[in-house]
């Protein structure tokens, strides 16, 4: 595993986060005459709304004023473990991002990645320890910055977005700084379709989820103290077919140095519901356990009309036992065999607005 990859199972946690930032059934990106990347359906089909209606209601809505320029930082720590039977390999990553966002009208903000840090420490069977350190702002760390692309291609290259009012991202555009940053010295003699692909993949891959962890997703209707909100998703992820569920309530409402400020309260589960035994082409695989569940919190700002912080808190367990072929067992004469596949992970974010 090299320092930057990200395994199947981070993979399933980073998606379950977005899609516990978006409502309705997950379409994939598409560009279109603009150069926009849809960033996926979210009419909010699965969403209801309940709670106590005491007091007078209010609706969470983002809005933004043109011109005025917001900025946010977030750190984005995950432990994992893999194994298959008693080999394995773990480790740690903490990236730091530092996002500036300036409105421009109906809802699009024009944004862009002005620092990163990395830390990652990685350790396996068969090489020991390894760790890779970089930050943007460190001329002596330049050279590690191809190595790290996908954290750091949109490193001083605006972009831009469009969140809708409760919060989930309809699109993004405006990705060429970051394709000719990811093509580097190929970038002239790449084809266009290629391109496409590319923008296409970081949007909805990469950029994307990195970006809804700061965006809240909020009530369509009014809510008061107590209410809740919830949204139900069944996804694929990989071979594995699984269902989301977050549930977000308002708790109340504090004062915080004059402004009215709402803390929003989330739970997360994920289950698996597919078939017992999986034909992925290579073999059979039986999912033995899945396990996804998490929590949250953030603070709507009344008066920014915006989520000014948020942390969220993730854990994973997935066990699979794959049957491999028996042509190939005969082939290898029986050098491999069954396996059991076994993958952990921890996942925090934590986001705030900065000055």
């Amino acid at each position: 595993m090299s320092l930057t990859s990200r395994s199947f199972l981070t993979l399933i946690l980073s998606l379950f986060l977005v899609s516990c930032g978006n409502s309705g059934k997950e379409n994939d990106a598409k560009a279109n005459s603009g150069n926009r990347i849809s960033a996926g359906d979210n009419t909010g089909n699965a969403e209801s709304v309940s709670g106590e209606r005491a007091g007078e209601p209010v609706l969470l809505q983002y809005m933004f004023e043109p011109g005025q320029t917001f900025r946010f930082y977030m750190r984005h720590v995950e432990e994992m473990e893999q194994k298959r039977d008693t080999i394995g390999q773990g480790g740690r990553t903490q990236v730091e991002y530092w996002f500036a966002f300036t409105p421009q009208s109906g809802n699009v903000l024009q944004g862009e990645l002005t620092r990163v840090k990395y830390a990652g420490k990685f350790v396996t069977t068969q090489t020991g320890t390894r760790e890779l350190n970089y930050d943007s702002e460190n001329p002596a760390d330049s050279s590690r910055k191809t190595v790290l692309a996908q954290f750091t291609a949109a490193l001083h290259h605006p972009f831009f977005i469009k969140v809708a009012p409760v919060g989930s991202i309809d699109s993004i555009w405006g990705l060429e700084g970051i394709e000719n940053e990811l093509l580097g010295t190929d970038a002239e003699r790449t084809k266009l379709e290629t391109k496409v692909n590319i923008r296409e993949d970081y949007a909805r891959n990469v950029l994307r989820g990195t970006l809804q962890l700061i965006f809240q997703k909020l009530s369509k209707g009014p809510v008061t103290a107590d209410s809740s909100w919830s949204i139900t998703q069944d996804a694929m992820l990989g071979y594995l077919k699984v269902q989301h569920r977050a549930l977000y309530r308002l708790t109340g409402f504090v004062n915080e140095e004059g402004r009215k400020v709402g803390r929003i309260e989330m739970t997360m589960k994920s289950k698996y519901t597919g078939p017992k035994i999986i034909e992925t082409g290579q073999g059979n695989a039986e999912v033995r356990e899945y396990y996804v569940s998490g929590s949250g919190m953030a603070l709507f700002d009344m008066d920014k009309h915006r989520a000014v912080s948020r942390s969220l808190h993730q854990n994973l367990n997935l066990k699979i036992f794959v049957e491999v072929p028996q042509e190939l067992k005969e082939a290898t004469n029986n050098q491999f065999g069954d396996f059991y596949m076994t993958q952990t992970a921890k996942i925090s974010t934590e986001v705030k607005e900065i000055q």
